[in-house]
């Protein structure tokens, strides 16, 4: 009789029982100083763009501004230094237009939009396209309501284009580089010299933006075609038959119309990390990105939660380090100042408006994150749907 024999477990590799655990390693690569860098240069040239798109069309519908940094509130306390010193500064000089000055101005930068991760730098990007979709419902009469679409005049829509080619210029070259360098850090543990990955995102950017701009070709063209065959259905229920069964038709190019605009607008960072990873070509990315985003819609959205939980986390670690590093900062130059006090200092306007430029840019990191955390995912998507290696990329 074979006697039993003993098997001793030295080590356990958790990346393999649980892959979504790469994830995290995409989290500490969004941390990489090559990583933030490439951020930050995106974000601070979509926010040229965007002030030079403002100043072309000076009396038109403004763009929405940059989101600054990521809410440090936990149960209604402020973690930040802004909120008690705008208490300490409206009780203790509230005689003096000065500190009523810099409350107010305080006060503005709070209530300024806040990025969450994710899902907050997902429908930042993405309202470039759902800006073109946006309905409005006006009553026509009580209990009936009309649905009608918004008035925008010829300057705004053409201001909104170039605005979205603008911002999708910028992030499928900075996205794209961070996608590629995200692979390699996360995956295989092996790094790449910035000057060939930049080459390498530069030489697949056509077809990146090829992807992004013909999505929303697509939307159109799907949307004039179920205009049509509503205006026949009309017709049909106006000359033929009851309204009711003519409208029947429009409702496969609705179905149609509406499995475009989701895979354009929640597939095209699929598609990038396709062009960026597996080397594919337009018709590629598309395909890859429909086939793992309908087949695998539960992981993917299981891959966007466990990615926004782990960014949130670091993002607040992030967020609070810049907080109280300019906090302490003035702090301590309020006690070897002369006759300034630390409220004074944050309260003064000009200072003020240095800690939101900071705080735009722990933005940096949630962009990053997001980017990073879009390459694994695809990775893994890969994975589950066509069973490839999680390390098998396109080498040059």
């Amino acid at each position: 009789m074979e006697e039993p024999r003993e098997v001793a477990i030295r080590r356990v590799l958790w990346w393999e029982i649980f892959p979504w655990l790469r994830l995290v390693r995409a989290a500490i690569v969004a941390l990489s100083l090559r990583v933030l860098v490439l951020a930050i240069a995106g974000l601070l040239l979509v926010e040229a763009g965007r002030q030079a798109l403002e100043y072309a069309f000076p009396h038109r519908e403004p763009l929405p501004a940059l989101p600054r940094g990521v809410p440090l509130s936990l149960g209604g306390v402020d973690l930040s230094l802004a909120q008690p010193v705008q208490n300490r500064v409206g009780t203790s000089r509230s005689s003096s237009s000065r500190a009523r000055e810099s409350a107010s101005l305080l006060t503005e930068l709070a209530r300024q939009p806040r990025l969450v991760p994710v899902f907050g730098v997902w429908a930042d990007l993405a309202s470039c396209y759902t800006y073109f979709l946006q309905i409005t419902y006006v009553p026509d009469r009580p209990g009936m309501p009309r649905a009608i679409r918004l008035e925008r005049s010829w300057p705004d829509w053409i201001k909104r284009l170039c605005y979205l080619i603008w911002v999708f210029a910028v992030w499928t070259l900075c996205g794209g580089v961070i996608v590629r360098f995200a692979a390699l850090a996360a995956l295989r543990g092996e790094g790449h010299s910035r000057r060939g990955m930049v080459r390498f995102a530069v030489r697949r950017w056509p077809a990146a933006m090829a992807c992004v701009l013909g999505g929303w070709v697509a939307i159109y063209a799907f949307g004039w075609i179920s205009a049509v065959i509503c205006l026949v259905a009309s017709w049909f229920g106006t000359h033929v038959l009851p309204l009711g069964w003519a409208w029947v038709i429009t409702v496969i190019p609705g179905a149609l119309l509406t499995l475009v605009v989701v895979l354009v607008v929640l597939g095209w960072p699929l598609m990038l990390a396709a062009i960026m990873i597996d080397n594919q070509d337009g018709y590629g990315a598309v395909g890859a990105a429909g086939s793992y985003l309908f087949r695998r819609p539960f992981h993917f959205l299981f891959y966007a939660f466990v990615a926004a939980v782990i960014g949130a986390v670091v993002a607040a670690v992030v967020a609070l380090f810049v907080e109280w590093c300019m906090g302490l900062t003035l702090w301590s130059a309020g006690l070897v100042l002369p006759r300034v006090s630390f409220g004074e200092l944050l309260s003064s306007a000009s200072l003020a408006q240095w800690h939101d430029v900071f705080r735009h840019l722990t933005s940096a990191y949630l962009y990053a994150q997001f980017w990073t955390s879009t390459a694994v995912a695809y990775v893994l998507l890969r994975y589950n749907v066509d069973q490839t290696e999680l390390d098998e990329l396109h080498d040059e």
